[in-house]
């Protein structure tokens, strides 16, 4: 049995790069909605800028906090809009204002 902390404070385990959306998008329902958020954006932001391959080695063996602390300089995209249309919900994010270069 997991204690409290670990059921707030996930740790990140996946031994496969291919694999490890799925591993985290598995481990948001045991976070609070703002660190739902939060993580998730992040997520998405390394998983943009690094692939599979950097997302899981900068994610995996980690806390979700630890994650959040290690990226907590990181831009993260600020929120637009977000509505629903034709019952399909929608957020909108600000370009960022500097792309990585492609290598």
């Amino acid at each position: 049995m997991q204690n409290q902390e670990s059921d707030t404070d996930p740790i990140v385990e996946c031994d496969d790069p291919n694999a490890i959306l799925s591993a985290i998008n598995k481990l948001m329902p045991q976070l609070t909605k703002d660190t739902r958020l939060r993580f998730n954006q992040l997520k998405l932001v390394l998983f943009q800028e690094f692939g599979l391959e950097g997302l899981h080695n900068m994610t995996n063996g980690y806390r979700v906090s630890q994650i959040l602390d290690m990226n907590k300089d990181r831009s993260l995209p600020v929120l637009v809009e977000s509505g629903e249309r034709d019952g399909i919900a929608y957020q909108l994010y600000d370009a960022p204002t500097k792309r990585p270069e492609n290598p």
